[in-house]
């Protein structure tokens, strides 16, 4: 709830560019560790105008989503001629790496329009993208500390070594209770408060913890593509601009699968598009 209280959606909308450009450039290098030549700043051009664009430009008539793809569709299109001059393999990469990290990013923007479209403040679409962040990333703290103490069967040992079943059951239960507490705590501040964000009815204490666990567990598989990415690059951070932790991409890999799938579930269980 600090978190909406500081910023505004265009914050928002470009705190998510500038994680999807970082996150971007990282998976890329990746790739060239691997042996994949991409072309890096194309590849981000493309990811800053899908996100930017889906704030700033008017949204398509099936919305901002059909604008995204429309978008991916042009680069192919632009890089016709480097596939004509035999450089497919630079391709590849680069198209995957627009799709993989910001048009998945770019659903926080466009969970944004679609509260404010709904009749809801700038508040209630921060507060959104703030409960899916939490949903995924504590996921990750519940997995790692409920994994040390009790995990014993192991998830994906090729993977991610450290990760097991008690784990991830772990995580998603500290999901749900965190998700449950976020709601539960702006309810009980009440409308006269400053800190109290007028969420959609149906986004209920019991509704935010049900739906939580199916976000928990896609992050658990978008933490998983990123260890296997890094195994396959032979690194173990995926950069050092984060002291502490290592990359950006470090930091969003659990959240990039959750963004769509926390958008739809809010989109179709929540938010009254009527």
């Amino acid at each position: 709830m600090i978190a909406v209280a500081v910023f505004s959606s265009e914050a928002v909308a470009w705190i998510a560019a500038i994680a999807t450009a970082l996150t971007q450039w990282e998976l890329y290098t990746m790739f060239e560790r691997m042996g994949y030549q991409s072309y890096k700043k194309t590849g981000v051009a493309c990811g800053l105008f899908i996100v930017l664009g889906a704030y700033y430009l008017p949204a398509l008539e099936s919305g901002s989503e059909a604008f995204a793809l429309a978008f991916v569709i042009l680069c192919l299109a632009i890089q016709a001629r480097s596939m004509v001059q035999g450089r497919l393999a630079s391709f590849m990469p680069t198209i995957f790496g627009v799709v993989y990290v910001p048009y998945m990013l770019h659903f926080f923007v466009s969970l944004l329009q679609i509260v404010e479209h709904s009749g809801y403040s700038d508040d209630a679409g921060i507060f959104l993208c703030v409960w899916i962040v939490a949903a995924a990333k504590f996921t990750d703290v519940g997995g790692l500390l409920l994994g040390k103490r009790y995990g014993k069967n192991k998830l994906a040992p090729h993977i991610s070594p450290g990760k097991t079943w008690e784990g991830v059951i772990g995580g998603v239960i500290v999901s749900a209770l965190i998700s449950i507490i976020l709601v539960g705590a702006n309810q009980a501040f009440g409308r006269a408060n400053m800190w109290h964000v007028e969420l959609p009815r149906d986004f209920t204490w019991w509704m935010a913890g049900l739906l939580a666990t199916p976000i928990a567990i896609v992050s658990v598989a978008s933490d998983l593509i990123e260890s296997s990415l890094k195994r396959s690059a032979n690194i173990k951070d995926s950069g050092s601009i984060v002291p502490g932790i290592g990359g950006v991409f470090d930091l969003t890999d659990s959240v990039i699968l959750c963004a769509p799938v926390g958008y739809l579930l809010l989109k179709y269980f929540v938010i009254d598009l009527s």
